[in-house]
Formats: structure tokens, sequence, C-alpha cells
């Protein structure tokens, strides 16, 4: 009886040491799992990428052939085939037809494909089986924004691909949350007019597009060295009067300068050099107009005046406006010079002059002489 139980003991003990030795090792943080009959996607790194970037695939059971096909819904979109001669594949050192799940990585580009959300599934040849879903996005592309500095009437232009086709479809945020619809639109250039955001603060923005689908948005990503930076800096209109004296007042008229005039100030430049700078406390009003006084260390002569605020994502920087206006200094005229009074003694007011209004006559002979 007892050499009984103990036999049944040993093939209990010898199974499960049989069960033991054939379970997968797994590296990472990965669970092991028994031999499934299809492939298991654990996911995608990164899960949001444009087309033409490479995509690491975590998995398990991969075969020589198997596939990665892109979905939308049930309808195919792309398949990438995962051949040793497309893909990177790294199993504990080996690489080719994995007969038992095992941990692995291979990298795969991202298709062509309409900027949009997907799923993605890994399929074995042959109807051998075909993995669970995982979501990916495919992002559209920032090149470039044209110019990169501008005012509130500027019409800017955004490159890139795989922008949509319905301008409406296209959100411009300028970061970090000022947002607005794409006057125009192609799958490489969007136009708008920063008009569309009349609040938007002076101050220099990173510019990103993101495209509807359904309920959600899909950013953009960047394109290697995407000049993607506007400055949006003030305008001046009008400078009024254009000539006058140190110390007399004027006024500029404007574009968005600030509702608190501590973050605007005035310069005056000469040959390109700044000859004098009005700080903030010595401009008044604020908002679409200013109000100051001609420094007084001014010298006669013609100055391009130019308004500079206060970048409103960086305190310490200021922007200038993108246009200027002349200013004449002038002086008043010299009075006109006096002759010299002459000065007088008392001696010379008692010696006046001799001014007889008597007037000598000659003497005629009354008597004719014959």
């Amino acid at each position: 009886m007892n050499s009984k139980i103990l036999k049944f003991s040993f093939l209990l003990l010898l199974s499960a040491l049989l069960v033991s030795s054939a379970a997968p090792s797994f590296i990472g943080s990965y669970t092991a799992v028994a031999s499934p009959t299809g492939p298991t996607l654990l996911g995608l790194s990164p899960s949001r990428a444009p087309a033409g970037q490479q995509v690491t695939v975590l998995g398990l059971s991969y075969r020589e052939g198997s596939t990665v096909a892109f979905y939308q819904g049930s309808t195919e979109k792309a398949r990438i085939s995962l051949t040793p001669a497309a893909a990177i594949v790294t199993v504990a050192g080996s690489s080719g037809w994995m007969p038992d799940p095992s941990s692995a990585e291979f990298t795969f580009t991202v298709p062509s494909l309409v900027p949009d959300l997907y799923t993605v599934r890994l399929e074995h040849a042959a109807a051998l089986g075909i993995s669970d879903p995982v979501p990916f996005a495919i992002l559209p592309v920032v090149s470039g924004v044209s110019p990169l500095t501008g005012n509130h009437l500027t019409r800017l232009e955004v490159t890139g691909t795989g922008f949509a086709k319905n301008s409406k479809q296209n959100i411009v945020r300028f970061l970090p949350d000022y947002r607005m619809e794409t006057d125009t639109a192609t799958e490489s250039k969007l136009h708008f007019s920063a008009a569309s955001l009349p609040r938007l603060p002076i101050g220099s923005y990173d510019v990103e597009v993101f495209i509807k689908s359904g309920e959600q948005f899909i950013e953009s990503s960047y394109s290697p060295g995407a000049r993607r930076t506007f400055v949006l800096s003030p305008h001046t209109n009008a400078l009024t009067p254009a000539t006058g004296q140190p110390d007399s007042q004027f006024m500029v008229a404007g574009i968005h300068y600030s509702v608190d005039p501590a973050k605007v100030r005035i310069a005056f430049y000469q040959g390109g050099i700044k000859q004098a700078e009005m700080q903030p406390g010595q401009v008044h009003l604020g908002g679409s107009l200013l109000l100051a006084r001609v420094p007084s260390e001014l010298a006669e002569g013609v100055y391009s005046v130019k308004v500079s605020v206060r970048d409103a994502a960086d305190p310490s920087r200021w922007i200038e406006s993108d246009n200027s206006f002349n200013f004449t200094v002038i002086y008043p005229p010299p009075a006109p010079a006096q002759e010299p009074v002459p000065e007088t003694t008392p001696e010379d007011d008692q010696q006046s002059p001799d001014y007889s209004t008597e007037e000598e006559t000659p003497a005629y002979s009354t008597e004719e002489e014959w």
C-alpha cells in the first residue's frame, strides 16, 4: 500500500517537473503563459507616429512570414510582412521561426495611410492565428510655419503632410491653449489669419495641428528641424504729431499693444542705434493708444520710433513692433539778437547840446547903391 502511494506521488512530482521544464522563460516584465494557438500582441512603441517612422512591436509567438495589419473597423487598410528581410527580430539571441511562445521585439515602418485612428493586429501566415487589436494613431507632420513673425493682420501658412482636406477638420493650436480653425486646407498646406484669435496676447508660440477624428483629436508630430515657433508682434498704425520738442506729448496708435501700460516701452532709434527708451510707467493709457512725452535727452534730428510689449509667455523678454514711424525732434529757434543800449552818467545828463532855433540871417542894405 505504502509502495503504491509512493509510486503515485513520484509520478505526480515527475509530471510537475516536466510541465515546469516545458514552460517558457520571459525577459522583462512579461508573465509566463501557456503556449497559445495564435500570436499575442502586447503593445506598440510608440503608439502614435507619422507615416515612415519605425515602431517597435512587443509580442509573443511570432513566426516567419507573420504580418502586421492596420484596420479601421473591419476594413483592412494596410498589411506589412514581418520576414527577416523586413524586420529586426531579437528573441534571446535567436531569430526566425519561433515554435514556442517567447518574448520578442522587432520593428516595422508605419505605412503611408491618412492620419487617423487605427487598430493593429499581428497575424500568422496560413491562417494560423490573429492577435487581439491594439490601438494606433498615424499622425500628421508639421514641417514649418511661415512667416515666423507677424501681427494680428498677418496671414499664416503651416506646411507639412497628412492634413485634412476639409479645413474645418484641422485645428491649429498656439500653445499652450489658443485654438482656431483653418480658412483653407490641402494635404500639405493650411492657411489662416491670426486675426481669428483677437485675444491672443503678444508673445512667442509653438504651433501644432490637430485633426478631428469623430469625437477625438489627433495631434501633429514635427519633422526634424521644423521651424514652428511664431512670434506675434505689436503693430503701429500712426504716430501723432510727427514733430515736437523735448518733453512735448505725442500719441501712438496700434494693434493690441497691451491693456497694461506697465508692460509697454517706447524706444527712439537713429541709425539703428537706440538713443532713448521710455520705461514702463512713463507710458500711459494702454490698449491700442499710448500717450508719452519726447525724452528730454534727445538732440535735434529724425528718429525711428518702435513700441515693445512684454512677452506673455516669457516676462523677461520684450517683443518689438514689426514696423516703425519717424519722429522729428526740434528745438525752439533762438531769440533775435538785440543791439546793446549805451550807458549814461549824471554829468552826461547835465551837459546838453545847444539846439538853437534862431537862424542867422544875412544883413541886407535898404539903400540901393548906384
